[in-house]
């Protein structure tokens, strides 16, 4: 029913450095549809490898993603947008997540004016290129809900643009009103991702206040996540969000995909 995907940021301290190319054969050989690939200066080379990884694999790309810091010069980042396009193909999709700097100004529309500023000469050159565009929501970002992507998507009305919704980053904030908010995100929606997650215990290191875990575990509530993109026809792919899971990712792969295929199948039969 939906194509499933994980995402690069999953390899972030796991038991061992993999190279980039034994990331998307690991990808692969677990059964995953498409890979998904997340971009900042220490990462560049990802970017300059998805052509020929593609080619080499036959892996899809779900999507790329990076961050624009707003408030800094070219967003805060040694590379532009643009250049991040050149990697990409005809019908790809770029993530946007937008920030005004950690904590703050959160969902403020006092700088929706400023992101319209941005995003318009992105949309160009992404309209130019056959790429669509995808608000990404995150915690502690400017753009932290929701509803933050579909504001903007509205007030900018141009089918190059559209919105990511974000099951951690749903959950991780209050993690109410799923149906009503996925529902606001159907005219918009391009890409879905999810993950197993829980509060952070007090003796963890984990940087945010859930965790994020494979898919299946703790207590996000993954049955009536895949239920609400049933309802809303949603039929695109569907990404596992594994920031800093750590693990070995021969194991987390598979127990996630098969988590996700269970879940799946309880859903579409009942």
């Amino acid at each position: 029913m939906w194509n499933l995907f994980p995402f690069d940021n999953y390899f972030l301290e796991v038991d061992r450095s993999y190279t980039i190319p034994a990331i998307w054969d690991l990808v692969k050989e677990k059964g995953y549809d498409k890979i998904y690939i997340s971009i900042n200066d220490n990462t560049w080379e990802r970017a300059l490898a998805i052509r020929g990884q593609r080619k080499r694999t036959g892996l899809g790309l779900a999507a790329v993603y990076t961050v624009l810091q707003m408030n800094q010069p070219n967003f805060g980042s040694e590379h532009n947008v643009s250049d991040l396009m050149d990697c990409l193909d005809t019908g790809d999709t770029l993530e946007l997540a937008m920030s005004m700097g950690w904590e703050f100004d959160l969902s403020d529309p006092k700088h929706d004016d400023l992101a319209l500023e941005i995003l318009k000469p992105i949309l160009e050159t992404a309209k130019h290129r056959g790429i669509q565009i995808s608000l990404y929501h995150h915690l502690g970002f400017w753009m932290e809900r929701i509803e933050d992507c579909v504001r903007i998507a509205k007030k900018i009305d141009d089918t190059t643009l559209g919105v990511t919704f974000c099951g951690y980053h749903w959950y991780a904030i209050d993690g109410k009103d799923l149906i009503g908010k996925l529902q606001l995100a159907t005219p918009y929606l391009k890409k879905v991702n999810l993950c197993g997650s829980r509060k952070k215990s007090k003796d963890s290191d984990f940087p945010l206040p859930y965790t994020i875990e494979p898919v299946g575990a703790g207590d996000f509530p993954l049955r009536d996540f895949l239920a609400g993109l049933k309802k809303i026809g949603y039929t695109g792919d569907v990404g596992f969000q594994g920031y800093m899971i750590r693990g070995i990712p021969t194991e987390t792969l598979q127990q996630s995909i098969e988590k996700f295929r269970q879940a799946v199948h309880e859903t579409i039969t009942n």
